[in-house]
């Protein structure tokens, strides 16, 4: 130390890539290390010559050629005896380069281990004779526990694991000792933060030379998202299978690359398929009814190949030769490159259902045939009452029109007051039994859908003022107002049945006037719309009369019907006047709507269609 010379032996020159007989003094000798190590060197030797003379130190060299070689240093400080001051030191130098390269390799490996297990969630652990455990970083991570502050021994494991679970997990580590090799274990783990984590232990017995056991290995992997998910898929297919058992409905798969059928219970039972047969199409094709094979081939080929969605119904001959109706649904699916591998559906059972449908249609057939036969039966009285409804027509027509003609010429005669009024009575009763007589021939017309209207020129005009002319005396007599009101220009080219609106018209205005002790009666028609070929009109009948109830409003339009028996009796009438009217409006193309309050008066209203008159050819000049 006193001359600062650094005398290195031959090996010592080689490892240093010098030559043979090298002195350096100690700043050279440093400067022959890499530049990160020459500092921690130099404090271990001044460590070693300060404490107890004893130095050990790890380093690379940088060689001449640039090479890095890695190397351990030991030495020792001698002293004087007398003064105990350093005089020198000696060592040895060793070349560990492969050692370090090789604790690389581990070190590398390691940290490989450590992201592999990180990312598969799995862990690694030693469980010694002891109880004492080693465990890796993710298995600390797996766990929830800090490596600084967790001891993992037998009882501190324990305490991690759910109590439900600690006894199948020590039963598990007796049998791994015991050398029995138990499966997998799949235990909960409860974390610090309170969570519950499903985990999968696996583990080998580790042996010596002498078989004696050593120790335990084995992973631990956080399953808890797989195991979850295994068991909704479970709940769901359970659910599943009591939803198909219960509708009594089978499931098929039929894989398009092996030509391989699985089937359900069910839907072996639809198939009347034994248990332990590997279902196939040929079976498949050998339980149809021979007439249903071909049909249902060429559903299934066109949903394997145009992937349509095939529905068959078909027959299923059974062991003791009945057949049973299923009906089967698929779809193709698990598409590669556009190309189903698999066809998938349901089967159900639907012999009830198609012996229900028969019987149903049975029952429509028979229904049919007796709606043809009243049919039949309800024209013939129809005809029936028509043609005695003309014979009685005629029959009370003649005598009636004799006694009304000898009426009107007897009226014509020299008179008293009193055999006037008579006569007055006896054509008063005469008209109005005539009028009874058409009202009924008309009703019975219409039900049976004989009563034909006309289609001829129509002018609504002349119309509306005759019926204000012929009912303005009976206004009069009452002390009301009877107005109409109509646009000026309302069309008068239409094409219609002029006597039945006149007839409606006529039954509305009456009933108006009828049922109005004071105030007034007013008849209206506006035009709606017009075009060259349509119009459509709406007519009004209202009155500031007695009005009706909702009870009453239900019961008018019913033959022989009026709102009360006090209303017969004060007014009369035989209650077919607004039957028949709405009616001949119903086969005009209209409805007659009624609005009424009692005590305030009622508006009868309907609208009609009428096509118009083809307009005339002017006349061309010569």
């Amino acid at each position: 130390m006193a001359t600062d010379t650094i005398y290195w032996c031959e090996e010592t020159c080689r490892l240093f890539g010098r030559p043979p007989g090298t002195q350096v003094d100690y700043r050279r000798a440093l400067d022959c290390l890499h530049p990160d190590d020459r500092e921690p060197v130099g404090q271990a030797v001044r460590a070693a010559i300060a404490g107890d003379g004893h130095y050990e130190r790890e380093y690379r060299v940088i060689r001449p050629d640039g090479s890095e070689h890695w190397l351990l240093g030991r030495g020792k400080v001698h002293r004087d005896a007398a003064t105990g001051q350093s005089l020198y030191m000696n060592g040895i130098v060793k070349d560990i380069s492969e050692r370090k390269r090789v604790e690389d390799i581990l070190i590398e490996q390691r940290r490989q281990l450590a992201e592999a297990q990180a990312i598969a969630h799995i862990g690694s652990w030693i469980y010694g004779l002891d109880g004492r455990m080693t465990w890796s970083d993710e298995t600390y991570r797996i766990y929830g526990v800090d490596p600084a502050r967790f001891r993992p021994d037998e009882p501190g494991f324990m305490a991690l694991l759910h109590p439900e679970d600690r006894g199948s997990m020590q039963d598990w580590i007796r049998d791994c000792l015991a050398g029995r090799q138990p499966s997998a274990l799949v235990f909960r783990c409860c974390l610090p933060d309170g969570r519950l984590r499903y985990l999968n232990g696996q583990g080998s017995l580790l042996n010596g030379p002498g078989g004696q056991p050593l120790r335990i290995v084995g992973t631990v992997q956080d399953i808890t998202e797989h195991y979850l998910a295994e068991q909704k898929l479970h709940q769901s297919e359970e659910r599943l299978r009591i939803a198909t058992e219960g509708a009594d409905l089978g499931i098929w798969y039929w894989d398009l690359q092996t030509d391989r059928l699985d089937w359900s219970q069910t839907c072996r039972r639809h198939l009347a398929a034994p248990d332990g047969v590997a279902a196939n199409l040929e079976l498949f094709y050998s339980v149809l009814h021979p007439d249903d094979r071909g049909h249902v081939a060429r559903l299934l080929d066109a949903a394997r190949k145009s992937q349509q969605d095939y529905s068959a119904e078909y027959r299923v001959i059974q062991p003791d030769g009945t057949q049973r109706w299923i009906r089967a649904l698929g779809r193709a699916c698990n598409l590669r490159d556009g190309q189903p591998q698999a066809v998938a559906g349901i089967s159900q059972d639907i012999t009830a259902q198609r012996a229900m449908e028969e019987e149903i249609r049975a029952l429509n057939r028979n229904l049919e045939e007796k709606v043809r036969q009243r049919t039949a039966e309800a024209q013939m009285a129809n005809a029936a009452k028509s043609r005695f409804l003309a014979h009685m027509s005629h029959e009370i027509r003649t005598p009636l029109n004799g006694v009304l003609g000898m009426a009107q010429m007897l009226a014509q005669d020299t008179l008293s007051a009193d055999q006037h009024d008579m006569v007055e009575h006896i054509l008063a009763a005469g008209h109005s039994m005539l009028g009874i007589l058409n009202e009924i021939l008309d009703l019975s017309k219409i039900e049976a859908g004989q009563l034909q209207l006309a289609r001829d020129a129509l002018n609504p005009g002349p119309v509306l003022h005759n019926i204000i002319s012929i009912m303005a005396a009976n206004a009069r007599l009452k002390g009301l107002a009877l107005r109409l009101e109509a646009p000026a220009d309302l069309p008068t080219d239409f094409l219609g049945d002029a006597l039945r609106l006149k007839q409606v018209l006529y039954n509305l205005v009456g009933n108006a006037i009828k049922f109005t002790d004071r105030g007034e009666v007013v008849l209206r028609v506006l035009c709606l719309a017009q075009t060259a070929q349509t119009a459509r009109l709406r007519f009004e009948v209202a009155d500031t009369g007695i009005g009706m109830d909702a009870e009453s409003l239900r019961r008018i339009f019913t033959p022989f019907a009026q709102a009360d028996a006090s209303i017969t009796q004060r007014y009369g009438g035989t209650g077919l006047g607004l039957p028949i009217s709405q009616q001949l409006v119903a086969l005009m193309g209209g409805e007659i709507i009624v609005e009424s309050t009692p005590g305030a008066g009622s508006v009868f209203r309907f609208e009609l269609p009428f096509d118009r008159t083809p307009a005339a050819p002017r006349p061309h000049p010569e």
